[in-house]
């Protein structure tokens, strides 16, 4: 079997350090370039697009928040004139009881001391 050789490390013209120290080509990374044909229509054309975020607790049915998204679409399209409903665009968070909290205590503790009020006053 034949033995292969040594793989080269890439250096810099002035780096000479084969163990990869400063004087190695530094990794390539993609530049950021502008767009080719200069700012995307809908922002010359409408202005830019509005980004509405929503942060809702766990448990709600998909449809409803499908409803809600369309709802606030509408909405922000009606209430800005040179925003069409195509551009809106609309984010929606979803939390755990334990990652949300109101005056320093989580909402999962809020809830649990409402269960044990209403199991109180049932009795």
């Amino acid at each position: 079997m034949r033995e292969s050789a040594p793989r080269r490390v890439r250096r810099h013209r002035r780096g000479t350090d084969p163990a990869g120290g400063p004087g190695t080509r530094p990794t390539r990374h993609r530049r950021a370039r502008p767009h080719r044909l200069g700012r995307p229509a809908c922002h010359e054309e409408r202005g830019p697009m509005p980004i509405v975020t929503i942060s809702l607790m766990r448990g709600r049915d998909p449809e409803k928040i499908q409803d809600m998204i369309r709802g606030v679409s509408r909405a922000i399209a009606d209430a800005l004139d040179d925003a069409p409903i195509e551009t809106v665009r609309v984010m929606v968070h979803e939390m755990e009881d334990h990652q949300y909290g109101v005056g320093g205590v989580a909402i999962a503790e809020v809830k649990a001391e409402r269960a044990r009020r209403a199991a109180g006053e049932a009795s």
